[in-house]
């Protein structure tokens, strides 16, 4: 089985357990994936699925998504600010252009992967909820064990992208 790792400490007895019984094991983070090797887990790093043209794919995909930003109107939103709504109309495009690419590289990296099973640590960083969406929307199962630290005194929140989907499996451990 494929496995998919989002970079989360607390993984590493998982991942040497999951390791003996003969999964191939990929992180999203190469510092895990460096961890992982050091303690004789063997895992390649997500970054080893990129092709070379999907860099530029992702781009083109940024710069598209984007342009069609720009003649986006928020005037209608009631909500925002006109300060929040001058900096949606003139700098979202640039403030989202890094982050859109590197999530579209995200994507075409797992796609390339195509894990059976993703473990993240929560769903509400970009990364995180990037690999809990790709699970939810492929028929993938994907773990998000709810609890950033066992020394936090509070749980990071988990939006369940996919309410009630059986795809989506919380973990939720004690602190102690």
């Amino acid at each position: 089985m494929k496995i998919l790792f989002s970079p989360y400490q607390k993984f590493i007895p998982i991942a040497k357990m999951l390791h003996a019984q003969g999964h191939e094991l990929v992180s999203s983070h190469p510092g895990l994936t460096k961890n992982f090797n050091d303690l004789d887990i063997p895992s390649k790093p997500l970054s080893d699925f990129i092709k070379p043209d999907d860099k530029i794919n992702a781009l083109n995909y940024s710069s598209a998504a984007l342009g069609k930003m720009i003649d986006q109107s928020y005037d209608g939103y009631v909500n925002f600010s006109d300060k929040v709504k001058l900096f949606m109309t003139n700098n979202i495009p640039a403030f989202m252009y890094s982050r859109l690419a590197d999530l579209s590289i995200a994507v075409t990296a797992i796609n390339n992967y195509d894990p059976d099973i993703i473990l993240v640590h929560n769903d509400v960083e970009p990364i995180t909820r990037t690999m809990a969406a790709w699970a939810s929307g492929n028929g993938k199962r994907s773990l998000i064990a709810s609890l950033h630290s066992i020394q936090s005194s509070f749980p990071h929140l988990s939006f369940n992208l996919k309410s009630g989907s059986s795809n989506i499996i919380q973990i939720s451990p004690t602190c102690e």
